[in-house]
């Protein structure tokens, strides 16, 4: 009877747990041509529109998914995602406003070493199943999250 009970509640937890996170009805990958990119550190990096175009993709919509290279959470209490995020990228486009030839995408890719702050001091954690982090271009439509920009503020500087 004991073995019984233990596993009904082992069923219940478990199937509480599943039933609890909601599955994308596809996955971003799905559409359009998507490239993948290695990155070894965190920093900022730079795409060209030669590069886009080289990759085949159509530069109008391509966008950057991915977590890079930092270890996930391990707190499985968490909600749980299961698609890449779209990572927020700077369009560069002149001053014609068009993105083409010279111009260029920025984002912050992450490494996989991760550094956070406790209140008192610095640790990092570094990604043990991996000493890169990865990320994908993809020109699938609603792929792109873009940075706004906004005129700079008159004044003096601020020390930050």
């Amino acid at each position: 009877m004991k073995h019984t009970l233990t596993i009904f509640f082992l069923l219940y937890i478990t199937l509480g747990l599943t039933a609890a996170h909601q599955y994308a009805p596809h996955s971003r990958l799905k559409d359009g041509k998507v490239v993948k990119m290695r990155i070894v550190e965190s920093g900022v990096y730079m795409v060209t529109y030669d590069d886009i175009v080289a990759a085949g993709l159509n530069p109008s919509t391509t966008g950057v998914l991915g977590y890079g290279g930092a270890l996930l959470s391990q707190n499985f209490s968490l909600p749980r995602i299961d698609d890449l995020p779209s990572v927020a990228v700077y369009r560069y486009t002149g001053t014609d406003g068009v993105f083409g030839k010279g111009d260029y995408l920025l984002f912050y890719g992450q490494g996989p070493i991760s550094w956070s702050y406790n209140g008192s001091y610095f640790t990092h954690t570094r990604n043990h199943t991996s000493d890169y982090g990865y990320y994908f271009l993809s020109d699938a439509d609603g792929s792109l999250l873009e940075i706004s920009t906004t005129e700079a503020l008159n004044g003096e500087n601020a020390i930050v």
